[in-house]
């Protein structure tokens, strides 16, 4: 049986495209609220709802997966058919991606985004962490305090208009492991009725708290090194699984290939591809927002700028390449080449050469 998957899979995956923009796809969005998940061995564009179909989601895959881009298309998904009172996102960043001020100034993120390298990094995503479960239990005492049991029967009965929140954890825990674990734990088993949705995106869950990954209604899998993670990541029966994650084309030569659980279906999709001109331009054209909030309530900008860390000086510098951020972040900073390629997503060895080279040149090397 097994080998009769395996043939399966590879046929699917031969049926599979090897790019799908999502600029020329995005226009068949089905509904305000669907997000792409990836083209099938059909042919066929699979969209899921983030309001009925998507109640929590793990992305999981090493580094290169796709995970991140994946998200994107979401956003852009939700961002072009929702005004911010409509949809909002929290994102806790450990590689500090969604830190860039070109997203956090949009009207979209519920809280500027937190992450990146260092204590700095730390504090913010735990202020954020405790903000999220502060806005979990204001809505609960509105929602159930008003006899109802959903959030859009709530907004029914009073007239009251509530943003669906999603929230967006990538690759958060490390330090902060026992409080996002508490987190993920109270939210996948309650915010579904407070219109609250989770996203958590890992490199691998097989170690992590069995509680919330139980109650993921989506699964989404790049390739994992090894079958014994295969069971735990999808939350299936090994002999159940139709597309093992394990058996999967190494991401840095095929990228963007998932295999998917969603309710009952399994698929293997090829994701979208969300190029970075046309994030840029999506990004610009939201809408902005003259102060981030701070705590629950409306905040000034203040009249001088904080310091720039040296990670705000990478997010804010235009880079031609990866070889460029390589060695921007191997001349600037002591980051180890593991966390340089994590920030950059390049090969390994190519990382350890180039970051080599440039430290070899800095004064005092």
């Amino acid at each position: 049986q097994l080998v009769a998957y395996l043939a399966a899979g590879r046929a699917a995956l031969g049926a599979l495209p090897r790019l799908i923009d999502l600029e020329h796809i995005i226009d068949n969005q089905p509904g305000g609220y669907s997000v792409p998940l990836g083209q099938d061995s059909s042919g066929a564009m699979v969209w899921r709802d983030m309001r009925k179909d998507m109640l929590h989601v793990g992305i999981f895959g090493g580094t290169g997966a796709g995970k991140d881009n994946l998200f994107e298309s979401w956003f852009v998904a939700l961002t072009r058919q929702n005004s911010p009172e409509q949809i909002q996102f929290a994102v806790l960043d450990g590689k500090g991606h969604w830190t860039q001020p070109a997203l956090s100034s949009r009207a979209h993120f519920w809280r500027a985004p937190a992450g990146g390298i260092g204590q700095e990094g730390q504090d913010a995503m735990q202020g954020l962490l405790k903000a999220i479960q502060a806005e979990a239990a204001r809505r609960g005492k509105l929602v159930f305090g008003a006899d109802c049991d959903t959030l859009e029967r709530y907004m029914v009965k009073t007239g009251d208009k509530l943003p669906y929140l999603v929230v967006y954890f990538s690759d958060v825990m490390g330090s902060l492991v026992a409080d996002v674990d508490r987190l993920l734990v109270d939210l996948v088993s309650k915010a579904r009725a407070l219109g609250i949705r989770v996203v958590v995106s890992l490199q691998t869950p097989t170690k992590q708290n069995t509680q919330w990954r139980a109650n993921l209604s989506t699964v989404i899998c790049g390739q994992l090194q090894g079958r014994s993670n295969d069971a735990p990541a999808l939350g299936l029966a090994e002999r159940d699984i139709l597309f093992p994650p394990s058996q999967l084309p190494d991401p840095k030569l095929r990228p963007g290939v998932f295999s998917v659980r969603s309710g009952r279906d399994q698929l293997l999709l090829q994701a979208p591809l969300v190029r970075r001109d046309y994030m840029a331009r999506i990004v610009s054209e939201l809408p902005g927002r003259p102060a981030l909030r701070a705590g629950g309530h409306s905040a000034t900008m203040p009249s001088t700028a904080r310091t720039l860390t040296v990670m705000d000086r990478y997010a804010r510098t235009a880079f031609k390449s990866d070889v460029e951020r390589v060695a921007w972040l191997a001349w600037n900073t002591d980051l180890g080449t593991r966390k340089i390629r994590e920030l950059v997503g390049n090969n390994y060895n190519d990382v350890v050469r180039i970051a080599g080279v440039v430290r070899a040149k800095k004064p005092g090397a």
